[in-house]
């Protein structure tokens, strides 16, 4: 309800879009302490959540078979949209 069902990375970007999904920004598996934090919550659209979830493979190491790089945590959604932009 807090970011009205729209997608918060294309917000960013001056695009409205209705989206569902709620996403970690700071994926759980990098830093699970930040699980339960609202404010590591955004609502994300089908299209961006493919760009990020690709986007943290690379940066986070997340995903089966990655393994989990020593970066800093990014928990700026306009950074992350630039970040995911240049996959």
């Amino acid at each position: 309800e807090r970011d009205h069902y729209l997608c918060a990375y294309c917000k960013v970007q001056g695009v409205i879009t209705p989206a569902k999904t709620v996403d970690h920004i700071v994926p759980i598996e990098f830093d699970e302490t930040s699980k339960a934090n609202v404010d590591n919550l955004a609502v994300i659209c089908g299209k961006c959540h493919r760009l990020k979830t690709d986007w943290e493979q690379s940066y986070y190491g997340t995903g089966q078979g990655n393994e989990l790089q020593s970066v800093t945590p990014i928990n700026d959604v306009s950074a992350i949209v630039v970040l995911m932009d240049k996959e």
